[in-house]
């Protein structure tokens, strides 16, 4: 029986190419689909990550949006220094809350958090509210320096250096706006019970040791004082957009002494906590993990797709805010890779069915010389199934040869990329053979129930 459809496929040499390139276009899209359909690639949104600490955000509180349930409520802006979404949705003075949501995440939250598969380190976010120059609303940050370094905060000193172990009273500001002063004081309130006192302010002095600038990695629409325009990576050099950020990083030390000042020692619990990933394209499985921890746990870069983009123009006053209106990030992979695989397997139905008629006479003599239904329905089917698998595995090979490369610059494991790769391998070819044979199945059954004498009579 196998011999015979081989024999089938040679003979109609130019029928079977098709079906094959068909096969081998949809398993492509499916091997893609499998591949990377839960992260994104380690350059994405470098600037954001690096502002809020994290390639995944895990928060006390859920994200706003249309499938948001229960009450919420308005939290004026000088109340929301504990949460980044601030950044995320702008044009806002403050945020909705979920009223009666946790307000903190626990330490075993931050525990659970950190054994998650995947998860190298938790980055908890240490903010405390502060009033800068002019009586503006800052963010006082903590910001460990290892931490920092592994997710290349470095490169986005702009002027000066980046935080070290070891400094005391130094800070590093957003430079986006222009370039950053020599010094910066700053009025930190008391924490009087839950209410931070404006009334009692202590005074600090630091020293500016470095600017930073979060680039934005798509471009954005905004409106400046002469008109409209695109910014972003795409646009001139001069008109760069980058996150505006009101943070004033110090040394996490340093954060700590003055938020046991400022608050007569009582504990710190986060609002959020940045998880750093061992392989951002494998991000969305260890955010999915989370969000069976924590109320809300997201991406960074899903998270900026969702909320839409707030950026400063570089040269440019005052600071713009995009217009672009937010998106819904929708995994239509699999979605297109079945479409895909449907088509092929249609492909190779009308395949087979042309074969079928071009061949009807082979048919009713091995039909005469004692071939079974069986055997012939099994002729047919080996070749739809042949067919399926080499192209299944062509299409697979040329995709699974471009993930590899990138897996291997974002310095995936080996095991895992062989392991991926047999799993992956075993899905794609699985579904082309399946899809073919129950494709293959009406012109089987229509070779099976040829009639032997009349096809003899037609010749």
């Amino acid at each position: 029986m196998l011999a015979l459809a081989w024999r089938g496929i040679l003979r109609d040499l130019d029928r079977s190419l098709l079906a094959v390139a068909s096969v081998a276009i949809a398993a492509a899209i499916l091997a893609g689909a499998l591949a990377l359909p839960d992260g994104f690639p380690p350059s994405a949104q470098i600037g954001a990550r690096a502002i809020v600490g994290g390639d995944v955000l895990a928060m006390a509180q859920p994200l706003p949006g249309p499938a948001a349930s229960g009450n919420w409520a308005w939290v004026p802006a000088q109340h929301t220094y504990r949460t980044d979404l601030p950044l995320f949705f702008p044009g806002t003075l403050g945020s909705l809350e979920p009223a009666g949501a946790p307000s903190a995440l626990t330490s075993q939250q931050l525990r659970r958090l950190a054994a998650l598969p995947g998860v190298t380190a938790v980055y908890p976010d240490y903010a405390m509210p502060a009033l800068g120059p002019g009586g503006r609303q800052v963010v006082l940050r903590g910001r460990d320096s290892t931490l920092d370094a592994r997710l290349g905060v470095q490169h986005l000193i702009q002027s000066g250096r980046p935080l070290a172990a070891g400094d005391g009273m130094d800070a590093v500001v957003d430079a986006a706006a222009g370039p950053p002063p020599a010094s910066l004081t700053l009025q930190v309130p008391t924490l009087r019970g839950s209410v931070w006192d404006y009334g009692s302010l202590r005074t600090l002095h630091l020293r500016v040791v470095g600017g930073y600038r979060a680039p934005a990695d798509q471009p954005a629409q905004v409106e400046t004082a002469q008109g409209t325009e695109v910014v972003g990576p795409t646009g001139p050099e001069s008109t760069t957009a980058y996150w505006p950020s009101p943070d004033v990083w110090i040394p996490l030390s340093t954060w700590l002494a003055i938020w046991a000042r400022a608050t007569h020692g009582a504990p710190f619990a986060p609002a959020q906590a940045g998880l750093i990933v061992a392989n951002t394209l494998r991000a969305a499985t260890v955010a999915k993990a989370a969000s069976a921890i924590v109320p809300a746990a997201i991406e960074v870069p899903d998270l900026v797709a969702v909320a839409g983009d707030s950026f400063v123009q570089l040269g440019g006053s005052p600071v713009v805010t995009s217009t672009r209106a937010p998106g819904v990030p929708l995994a239509l992979g699999g979605l297109v890779a079945a479409l895909a695989i449907v088509a092929a397997a249609m492909v190779m139905a009308g395949t087979m069915l042309t074969l079928v008629a071009g061949r009807r006479h082979e048919i009713g003599v091995l039909k005469a010389l004692g071939a079974s239904p069986a055997t012939i329905a099994g002729m047919v089917a080996g070749e739809a199934g042949g067919l399926a698998l080499l192209g299944g595995a062509l299409g697979f090979a040329a995709t699974r040869l471009v993930v590899t490369v990138i897996l291997l610059a974002a310095h995936a494991p080996a095991g895992e990329i062989v392991l991926g790769g047999l799993r992956e391998a075993g899905i794609v070819l699985g579904a082309c053979l399946v899809a073919a044979l129950l494709c293959a199945s009406l012109p089987a059954a229509e070779a099976a129930r040829l009639p032997t004498m009349a096809v003899l009579r037609e010749s």
